[in-house]
Formats: structure tokens, C-alpha cells, sequence
């Protein structure tokens, strides 16, 4: 009887540590680390917020650059909102 009982709580213990690998590999891949890894940036306002379109920053701001093994500071040269010809 000891012995079912052990094999049953290792197997419900090697059920779990799957599930959990499963879990946490889902996790990495939506990590923006991950995404960075994969030759992404992500650039951030002064203030630190993510910039998601040419228009919300201005020619001559700085911002900074995220990439997989550091960051960048930039300055903007010119800006090109999606739909205007470049």
C-alpha cells in the first residue's frame, strides 16, 4: 500500500512539474524580452513610455532604445507617420 502510494505521488508531482514547464514556456514566449531576443526594439519617450507611432515624438527629441543586449540613446532626424509618403 506504501508503495502506491509513492508511485501515485510522484506521478501527480511529474504531472505538475510538466504542466509548469508548459506554463512557463508560454509565458518566455510572450515575454517582450523574448521578442527583443528575436531582433525587436522598443523605443521609450524621455519620460520612459513605450513610443508606438512616428507622431508622438518630434524631430530633434531624444529617446531611448531597447534592444536584446542594451540600449540606444537616439535623437529623431525625421519622422514618418504610417500613410504619409516617405
Amino acid at each position: 500500500m506504501e508503495a502506491r502510494v509513492i508511485a501515485a505521488a510522484r506521478a501527480r508531482l511529474a504531472g505538475a512539474r510538466g504542466a509548469l514547464a508548459e506554463a512557463c514556456a508560454r509565458l518566455d514566449a510572450m515575454s517582450p524580452l523574448a521578442v527583443l531576443a528575436r531582433g525587436y526594439a522598443i523605443a521609450t519617450t524621455g519620460e520612459g513610455r513605450a513610443i508606438r507611432a512616428a507622431g508622438e515624438v518630434s524631430v530633434g527629441d531624444r529617446i531611448g532604445v531597447r534592444v536584446h543586449a542594451g540600449s540606444l540613446d537616439c535623437q529623431v532626424l525625421a519622422t514618418h507617420p504610417e500613410g504619409e509618403p516617405r
